[in-house]
């Protein structure tokens, strides 16, 4: 059964707020990735166990303190003025059966992603500062992009996790590319997770998700909306007056991030 390809922004306004999005195999069509949003008030603990998951915890505002009982060590992860301001901040990669506790010292919002592990690999922090920043693009899609895990990061063993920077009147993950099949030395199964975020709450993006043959539907995106991107090209176009940011989490069988562009609109790279 084909299942949603966007989850939107739930819109809580409880005082405790644990999971703003848990996106999961059993509410999506997705096999190797799943999600969390959480945000929590001061003081606030919570505990979580991987299990067999690896996963790579990604501060958006606040700060949280963050136990290991596999490395029997605490990190304190913090972003205390938003995304936005385009600093990478210091992440946390959790190896497969860590349980974790979360001690929020301020309210924050962080985001979990998680893949399936194939090798048992320690926790370990994430330097903001050791994160490669890397700028994309030209003319209408200049994007900036931080790789907090990338496809040869062995940090992690199956997770690829990266922030990208859209500023208004820009198109990212442009051309328009795929990775929802196996072609040696071209392209490889990655499933994938937008989360995104806008620079104002009133304002919007547009993400189509497209084939040859079967999909093409377009998005209006909002303020902490997820899409989810099992096959076909995901462009994203952010309109003038509004800044994006997201953040994508992809897994598959290989972590090697193989595309291949839509042929009718590859040109633009030698433009």
């Amino acid at each position: 059964m084909q299942k949603s390809l966007i989850h939107r922004n739930p819109n809580l306004s409880q005082e405790k707020i644990y999971e703003l999005h848990d996106v999961n195999s059993r509410n999506s069509n997705l096999k190797y990735i799943s999600f969390k949003v959480i945000k929590m008030k001061k003081n606030e603990k919570l505990n979580f166990f991987a299990k067999e998951y690896e996963l790579c915890i990604v501060p958006q505002n606040g700060i949280i303190k963050i136990k290991s009982s596999k490395s029997e060590k605490s990190f304190t992860i913090s972003r205390t003025k938003g995304v936005f301001i385009k600093e990478p901040s210091d992440c946390l990669y959790v190896g497969e059966w860590d349980e974790i506790n979360f001690d929020a010292k301020s309210d924050c919002e962080f985001l979990v992603a998680m893949a399936k592990s194939q090798k048992n690999l320690p926790t370990i922090i994430i330097k903001g500062d050791e994160i490669n920043v890397e700028k994309r693009g030209g003319h209408g899609n200049r994007r900036t992009v931080f790789n907090i895990l990338n496809d040869s990061n062995p940090i992690a063993s199956s997770l690829i996790v990266v922030e990208v920077f859209t500023d208004q009147g820009n198109w990212s993950s442009y051309p328009p590319h795929k990775h929802d099949e196996f072609i040696e030395n071209k392209e490889n199964i990655l499933e994938e997770i937008y989360f995104h975020k806008i620079s104002s709450e009133r304002g919007f993006v547009l993400q189509r998700i497209y084939d040859k043959n079967q999909i093409d539907k377009t998005f209006v995106v909002k303020n902490n909306d997820i899409i989810l991107v099992k096959k076909g090209y995901h462009p994203v176009s952010v309109p003038p007056g509004y800044n994006s940011y997201y953040l994508n989490i992809m897994a598959g069988p290989i972590k090697k991030w193989n595309f291949t562009n839509d042929l009718d609109h590859e040109w633009i790279i030698n433009k």
